[in-house]
């Protein structure tokens, strides 16, 4: 249990860290699309935008990921018993 508690933490850890480059990486391209509309680089900006909603996307899926990670890591670590799901079942309003 304590292994699948350590590479879930580092799941999600490194899952953060993806993100965090990421969203430098999505700043930096946003810098280049806003120097590329100053010069007048048509062609060059359509490029600079289609990947920029390329690496949006790649975004929103690593902090999917990340939060997958995180429920995953949540439950190894404060897993419900079968005793306390009951207990919610039972006073839980339908």
């Amino acid at each position: 249990m304590n292994e699948d508690i350590g590479a879930a933490k580092h799941s999600a850890e490194l899952a953060k860290r993806h993100i965090a480059a990421q969203e430098a990486l999505v700043a930096q391209q946003r810098e280049l699309i806003a120097s590329l509309e100053k010069g007048g680089q048509s062609h060059l900006l359509q490029l600079a935008r289609n990947l920029l909603d390329q690496m949006l996307d790649l975004l929103a899926q690593m902090r999917r990921y990340s939060a997958a990670a995180e429920r995953r890591l949540q439950d190894l670590v404060d897993p419900l018993d079968e005793a306390s799901l009951e207990l919610v079942m039972r006073d839980s309003p339908l």
